[in-house]
């Protein structure tokens, strides 16, 4: 009987917190994504053939179009890491570098058209 009562709390619980949450959504459009929409009138993909795969060329570079459609539409969160590490050897002193950049760009494309 317990098990039972545990099961409804918990999904009577779970049920809660999502009308909650679409109630939020309603209340408040602004922060859905419907209402963030930017149009994107120009963004561009290429992709290399190779083997004479066209299909996996077309995909990839349709890929790259979205990416592009995106950092013009909403931007690109773009930040770098550096790592040094000093060598010594025979009594000299090496510095080793590295750099690592990362770039993210994140929505969601609906609609696209290719000319």
């Amino acid at each position: 009987m317990k098990s039972e009562f545990e099961f409804l709390h918990r999904r009577l619980l779970w049920a809660g917190i999502y009308s909650f949450f679409l109630l939020i959504l309603l209340l408040f459009p602004q922060y859905s994504y419907a209402a963030n929409a930017i149009t994107v009138n120009d963004a561009h993909g290429v992709a290399r053939v190779v083997d004479g795969n066209r299909p996996a060329a077309l995909r990839d570079a349709r890929q790259l179009a979205y990416r592009d459609a995106l950092r013009k539409g909403v931007g690109e969160l773009v930040f770098g890491v550096r790592e040094t590490e000093e060598i010594i050897e025979n009594d000299a002193i090496y510095s080793q570098i590295r750099d690592r950049i990362y770039s993210q760009a994140d929505g969601i494309v609906r609609d696209f058209k290719s000319h």
